[in-house]
């Protein structure tokens, strides 16, 4: 039986978790990511525009983010996990040409043997205020719509999946025989900030099977399943976010990974 073992990196801080196996037990390393917020280098420089945005800023480390994803891609190599999972917000303001960056180093992950899953987040699909900063000048560039995001990363995903959403990029990736990662996708051009019914439907039927078959889910989302405090709760947790949970609940999953809020945060449903 293969035992996951999960490493997480909450890049919009510091987060790291990992699991244990037990003697015996085949390992399946997951490394699990969010909110990278990468923005490509040639749409910034030290100029008083971006200087504002920084201070701005609500902890997303923009003017380090080749850095931190050097680092990242570094130990992703260094210790080659089965599946490297990333959780939404993978730009900083849905910029196409930082996603198109991204992209070329998530497929130099795969041609290292390393399986990448993505998910959009809300930040990724046409959002308004992609821009670049350059000196004084803040400027509108191309952002991404749903269609986009699914022809440029659908080799992160949908391509590997025994089982695929019509209505949104949710997907199913059978890590093994007995094991399941179902990333659902809140985010939507027509309804963000929520699974779209369909999507519940398409979810519920993969639980059923899964059920059936005796196969282990966990699943992942951007935004939380779970409202993380009573001060974060609109706007963090999907906005069907009890349906949703009841919903995982009654199929036993009993782990969603999710991102969004940018510091470590965990919820448990009271049984």
């Amino acid at each position: 039986m293969k035992k996951l073992v999960l490493a997480v990196l909450f890049l919009a801080g510091i987060l790291f978790a990992a699991g244990c196996a037990e003697e015996n037990d085949e390992e399946l390393t997951v490394y699990v990511a969010t909110d990278l917020h990468y923005l490509a280098p040639e749409l910034y420089d030290d100029g008083e525009v971006f200087q504002r945005l920084l201070k701005s800023n609500d902890g997303k480390l923009i003017e380090r983010g080749t850095e931190i994803l050097d680092a990242f891609v570094k130990e992703v190599k260094e210790n080659h996990p089965d599946i490297v999972l990333l959780t939404g917000d993978l730009t900083f303001n849905g910029e196409m040409v930082s996603l198109r960056e991204l992209k070329t180093v998530l497929e130099g992950l795969q041609k290292e043997g390393i399986t990448v899953l993505v998910l959009p987040g809300n930040h990724d699909i046409r959002y308004p205020y992609a821009c670049s900063y350059l000196g004084d000048q803040l400027v509108h560039v191309e952002n991404i719509s749903e269609k986009q995001f699914r022809a440029e990363m659908e080799e992160f995903g949908l391509r590997q999946a025994v089982s695929v959403d019509p209505a949104s990029f949710s997907y199913v990736y059978a890590a093994s025989s007995e094991f399941w990662i179902i990333a659902l996708d809140a985010n939507t051009e027509d309804a963000p900030g929520a699974l779209k019914e369909e999507t519940l439907a398409w979810l519920e039927a993969r639980l059923k099977e899964a059920k059936k078959k005796g196969i282990r889910v966990i699943t992942c989302s951007h935004q939380n399943v779970l409202p993380q405090s009573p001060d974060m709760s609109y706007g963090f947790a999907m906005h069907n976010h009890g349906e949703t949970s009841s919903l995982l609940e009654e199929y036993g999953v009993t782990l969603n990974l999710s991102g969004h809020v940018h510091f470590q945060h965990e919820a448990f449903r009271e049984a």
